[in-house]
């Protein structure tokens, strides 16, 4: 079932070449679920390097599955080396914490770096749902707790938004945006900070929403409107995007809203 925690989840599959279409098939599934799945062929874009693009969509991600094959386990390559960042951000995690999830596509072996975490068998009957089940888990584990107004862990959270925002870990700034705006659900930064997220995220469908509610909040935020031009102009919506980016140089002339 989609909900607004599942559709934020940030699921990066981790894979060889050789399993491509059994991978797709995957993809195709959890993101008819609703999960914000990344996947090499869908999300990287022409010019960027991949080599840089892969290693920080792993760290961005709130779970990894590592698609295991026979092929997966004996080939050396890149693939290694995604095990390995993974593994990496999973020493980060706090003990309990669901993020690296080993999914047989076929029978084969569990590499024994990737033994100590409970493996799911994508070719058994309940398989998938059991997946599904892990990644609705997760989900949970990152809702953001109401706070109150005054909390002394809203100053927390506005540091760490501010940190996540200069890493551009956008799964983090969303949801942060989203326990900040219990408390606050009138501040037009937290919109337009989470509109940005959901645009550098490839939700530019959120992103227009967000833009929207911060301009009726602050009709003069320059960058609201720069955002919500951009993810018209990726939603190929090009009259309203000349119109926001317009609007944008009107209200600030010296920022480049193009």
């Amino acid at each position: 079932m989609k909900n607004q925690f599942t559709t934020s989840l940030r699921v990066f599959l981790c894979h060889v070449s050789e399993d491509k279409s059994k991978v797709r098939s995957l993809y195709n599934k959890l993101v008819a679920d609703g999960f914000d799945t990344w996947l090499d062929e869908e999300n990287l874009l022409p010019g960027q390097e991949w080599q840089t693009e892969i290693p920080k969509a792993v760290r961005n991600s709130d779970i990894v599955i590592i698609c295991l094959s026979r092929k997966f386990t004996t080939k050396e390559g890149y693939g290694q080396k995604e095990i390995k960042i993974a593994l990496d951000a999973a020493d980060e995690k706090p003990d309990g914490t669901i993020f690296l999830i080993p999914a047989k596509l076929e029978e084969c072996k569990v590499p024994e770096r990737l033994i100590r975490w409970q493996w799911v068998d994508l070719t058994k009957s309940k398989g998938y749902e059991k997946l599904k089940s892990a990644l609705t888990t997760r989900a949970n584990q990152l809702k953001p707790i109401p706070l109150e107004k005054g909390d002394i862990g809203e100053t927390d959270l506005l540091a760490e938004l501010s940190h996540a925002k200069n890493k551009s870990q956008w799964s983090t700034v969303i949801r942060l945006c989203d326990q900040l705006l219990t408390v606050d659900p009138i501040n037009a930064e937290l919109y337009i900070t989470r509109a940005q997220a959901y645009y550098h995220q490839n939700h530019d469908s959120l992103a227009i929403l967000d833009s929207i509610r911060a301009i009726e909040l602050n009709p003069k935020s320059f960058l609201a409107y720069q955002i919500r031009a951009d993810a018209y102009r990726m939603k190929q919506l090009y009259q309203q995007s000349v119109a926001d980016a317009s609007m944008s140089i009107k209200l600030k002339p010296n920022v480049d809203a193009s």
